[in-house]
């Protein structure tokens, strides 16, 4: 779809006979017709009969035309529905259709409706605008403005970082386009280099044709000629409010829990906690520091491992990346970044302001991230560990000076006894366990008196300590009790699924995912040859996650987690018992309440109803209890024959404590009471 001599009418992307099926590589959407690589008329004047209405092959047929529309081809899919590009009838336009996936689910059309809302009240020439609306037929749409063109992510992967002088001319409208947003109290929370548009059929942002040099100087090579930043012309379109929260009412426009885009997301975003217009800020400098790297701030090869940098760890300079990034600029990006939201610019119009003084040569505000003010950062995010290593010092050096003041002495006083020691609240809870006495290991208010994962990865929020709450991409096992103390105890805990983890681009749940948690007690950990490990429990465990046949039962399960150098976790249950419950309808779902009787030779479980009835999961004799607990892992077997992990007899007194799988989790009101 091209003319060898041609340029894409929507991009001004030159086309070669290296372009694909005649697609354009950037928008992969048209083709030219008779318009000379020499001749660069605006996007505006390109007749409707140069764009080849063909489009490139695609498994999925378009849905049927809605009225006086004509349905052209798929431009992409969201959390909620399709995107169409199409063409009014009557006019002629270009347009853009959204379409809701779900017509049938009462919850979903509330979000489309507020999210065309959202829309229809920012009227803003940097924000996509809503032309007509029609949620009377069977699959509910709204029209929007059809932007011409590519996002800063793909014309980034296509050519390479943008000049600091481009990303910067880029942004400053898209800030000013955010601030408007807040001044709407609507904050976007998925700020990000595909949500951006390049160019629109009437602005000013024009490219100029020119030749490289080099070996590979026959391949045409397109730049920016960047206008003046308050430019009215200069047309960038912030778009998709899909995730977008509106600070003065309750609703958004997702499902609880933590939304937003790994890799641009704002600390607090992924911690679950409270958005504000400083979380978008974050995005505008995640964003600006894709434009002038191609990177994101933060990057990982696991969403669990990208949770953990986030939270507690800076990322790198954006002159590491890219050294001919100016200074000024580099100061901008880091000040959007900080992970406490104080340490940001206060909102978006200052970081549009910023990006302007950078364009006209003015000095910036923010400071550089020099050497000095780095260590400085750091000092302050890890206060807490200095003071109590410079307590350390000073006492060594008190006792240095007094043991060098008394050298003169012959007769020395003897030196007092050394003070005893504070004991940690493991020592306490241990202490509390041996008299038989009951302990809250998660206490409503003070959260987890102590917690350490065990196996795989998970996040913890940055800031508040109750309830204790943690985060699992794939597998997390988080001990709360090393040893209970004695072979007879009762645990009691309260459990609730905050929301799932792991959404595909889409805003779909993997198929074939697991998102449950649960309590489990009796962990030991094994180790066989070749490196191979495993850890033997018992659980309860309960998901809210619906699935195609809802589960309705709790399950009391023997749990084995085996990996080895080169596998991960792997997660292995044979059933021992259930209990009846009722799903939530969504998440975050309610809190679940959890007992179990532990004794050296038996186990029993219930499932506490609101209402305060219960639900047995059974009670499994002696004989039972070390025939599931010892059992062998034969796919374990089969997969590793010589794995020489040898499965214990069971011993009440081992680890116990919480664990999830793809899920957000909420713990509170655990405790355990030793039995006579």
């Amino acid at each position: 779809m091209q003319d060898e001599s041609g340029l894409c009418v929507v991009c001004l992307q030159p086309l070669t006979n290296a372009s694909v099926d005649g697609i354009c590589p950037l928008c992969s959407l048209t083709r030219v017709v008779d318009l000379p690589a020499d001749t660069l008329r605006p996007l505006g004047t390109v007749p409707l009969a140069a764009i080849i209405h063909s489009t490139p092959e695609t498994d999925e047929p378009l849905p049927p035309n809605p009225p006086d529309l004509e349905l052209l081809r798929l431009i992409g899919r969201g959390g909620m529905g399709g995107v169409y590009l199409a063409r009014e009838l009557n006019t002629n336009r270009l347009v853009a259709v959204k379409f809701l996936h779900a017509p049938g689910d009462p919850a979903a059309i509330e979000r489309f409706q507020i999210e065309v809302q959202v829309l229809a009240a920012l009227k803003h020439p940097n924000i996509v605008t809503v032309y007509t609306i029609n949620f009377n037929c069977q699959v509910p749409y709204f029209t929007m403005e059809y932007v011409p063109g590519a996002t800063i992510a793909r014309w980034v992967s296509a050519r390479g970082p943008l000049s600091p002088r481009q990303a910067a001319a880029l942004l400053a409208p898209i800030a000013r386009a955010t601030h408007a947003a807040h001044g709407q109290n609507i904050v976007h929370r998925d700020i990000k280099p595909g949500n951006i548009l390049l160019w629109n059929a009437d602005c000013g942002f024009r490219i100029e044709d020119k030749q490289t040099t080099g070996s590979d100087s026959s391949i045409p090579h397109s730049t920016f000629r960047i206008p003046h930043s308050n430019d009215s012309a200069c047309c960038p379109k912030l778009s998709d409010f899909g995730l977008a929260k509106r600070l003065d009412r309750a609703e958004t426009l997702t499902a609880g829990g933590v939304v937003g885009t790994p890799g641009f997301m704002a600390p607090e975003q992924a911690a679950g906690e409270s958005v504000t217009p400083r979380t978008d800020v974050y995005g505008l400098g995640a964003t600006l520091y894709y434009a002038l790297t191609g990177r994101a701030p933060v990057e990982a090869q696991t969403p669990a491992e990208w949770t953990l940098r986030l939270l507690y760890s800076h990322p790198k300079l954006v002159r590491t990346h890219c050294p001919e990034v100016p200074l000024e600029l580099e100061a901008i990006v880091h000040k959007c970044l900080e992970k406490d939201p104080a340490g940001r610019y206060g909102s978006a119009a200052e970081v549009a302001e910023e990006l302007d003084r950078f364009l006209s040569g003015e000095p910036v505000l923010a400071q550089p991230l020099t050497r000095w003010r780095r260590l400085r950062r750091s000092i302050i995010q890890n206060r807490r560990r200095l003071t109590r290593l410079a307590a350390v010092a000073v006492a060594l050096v008190a006792v240095f000076v007094l043991g060098a003041g008394l050298s003169g002495n012959p007769k020395p006083e003897p030196a007092p006894p050394p003070a005893p020691e504070t004991p940690t609240p493991l020592d306490e809870m241990k202490k509390e366990l041996a008299a038989g006495r009951p302990v809250a290991l998660v206490d409503q208010a003070t959260g987890a008196k102590w917690h350490q994962l065990v196996k795989g990865k998970a996040a913890l929020p940055v800031r508040a300590p109750a309830p204790f709450v943690f985060e699992s991409f794939d597998f997390a096992m988080i001990d709360l009790c090393p040893d209970p103390m004695t072979d007879r105890y009762r645990i009691r805990a309260e459990l609730a699924q905050r929301s799932v983890v792991g959404r595909g681009p889409d805003g779909k749940l993997p198929i074939g995912g697991t998102y449950d948690l649960g309590l489990y007690f009796g962990r030991q950990s094994l180790v066989g040859n070749n490196g191979w490990r495993a850890e033997c429990v018992f659980a309860i465990r309960f998901t809210e996650v619906p699935k195609r046949n809802p589960e309705r039962f709790a399950a009391l399960t023997r749990f084995v987690i085996t990996e080895s150098p080169t596998q991960g976790p792997v997660v292995a249950g044979a059933g021992c018992g259930s209990a009846a419950f009722v799903q939530a309808d969504k998440l975050p779902g309610p809190w679940r309440t959890i007992e179990v009787e532990v004794t050296a030779g038996s186990i029993q479980a219930w499932w506490i109803n609101p209402d305060g009835s219960t639900s047995s999961f059974g009670k499994l004799t002696p004989e039972q209890v070390q025939r599931a607990y010892t059992a062998r892992h034969e796919s374990l077997d089969k997969i590793a024959p010589g794995h020489g992990i040898v499965f214990p007899a069971w011993n009440p007194r081992s680890a116990l404590g919480v664990w999830g799988r793809g899920s957000a989790v909420t713990v509170r009101n655990v405790t355990i009471t030793p039995l006579k």
